[in-house]
């Protein structure tokens, strides 16, 4: 019997690679596979090495189809079921609350579970051929709290309704529509602009990002200004770093800044 893992690998530039790799189920995720991709996020995002996440599924045909749902009889029973939320909820926060930016590269299906582990990367790019789906209704079970609120964040109340009440599929084009992805790419020329897009955020100053990402996710928060210790720290640390001196250095020499992250 096949069963599926994460697999996961860093090029020298920093472009961590996290593939969910379960091919023959869509690339379903099993109980093991989710708290293995729990491990792999939180180890890549303490990698000093590692410049941006690029989660995506094995294959073409799938992103990820959501929990295994064979696997709903001994896992999502009455006495263990949130057991299981809590270990989704915990994976999908690692990856939200990393430090570093992630993306979903996003092929094929994209399911239920799927759809929000794609929710709590920084940017969804999709092929034109994935298609998304909350089928929570078709099989009795309710979404959780945590990922109802990321739905909503992202796409706003009334299409979060639609999608949870119809469980109807949509395709990219309908999901660029509510924004639900950031980007719809010809499938044909998908690897090529992942990887582009990775590049491009990978040689960027990361104390630069960063801040942009802490600062961003204390707004959804926060109606005020950012006077958070944590984000003025990082703030601060921005113009005190060697990358600050090397991207002002690089701009009047007219090259390309090559930072250290530091």
């Amino acid at each position: 019997m096949t069963i599926g893992m994460i697999q996961h690998s860093i090029t020298p530039l920093g472009v961590a690679n996290v593939v969910i790799d379960n091919p023959s189920k869509k690339n379903a995720m099993s109980f093991d596979m989710w708290k293995q991709l729990l491990d792999v996020v939180g180890q890549l995002s303490e990698n000093q090495a590692t410049r941006i996440i690029v989660i995506q599924g094995y294959g073409d045909e799938a992103f990820c189809s959501g929990a295994d749902v064979s696997q709903f009889s001994e896992v999502r029973t009455e006495s263990n079921s949130a057991h299981f939320d809590e270990l989704t909820r915990l994976t999908t926060q690692q990856i939200s609350k990393s430090t570093k930016p992630t993306i979903a590269a996003i092929r094929g299906y994209c399911l239920g579970g799927g759809l929000n582990l794609a929710l709590s990367c920084d940017i969804r790019i999709a092929a034109s051929d994935a298609k998304f789906s909350l089928p929570p209704a078709r099989l009795g079970i309710a979404y959780p709290g945590y990922a109802l609120a990321n739905l909503v964040n992202t796409v706003g109340e009334q299409a979060a309704k639609y999608l949870l009440f119809t469980a109807r599929r949509i395709n990219a084009s309908n999901a660029l529509q509510i924004g639900l992805v950031t980007r719809v790419i010809d499938a044909d020329s998908f690897a090529a602009e992942v990887d582009g897009l990775a590049y491009d955020i990978a040689v960027n100053a990361p104390l630069s990002i960063k801040a942009a990402k802490v600062g961003l996710g204390l707004l959804r928060v926060s109606n005020g200004p950012l006077e958070d210790p944590e984000f003025v720290g990082l703030v601060e640390e921005c113009y005190t770093s060697d990358d600050y001196k090397e991207g002002t250095t690089a701009f009047k020499e007219k090259r390309g800044p090559i930072f250290k992250g530091r």
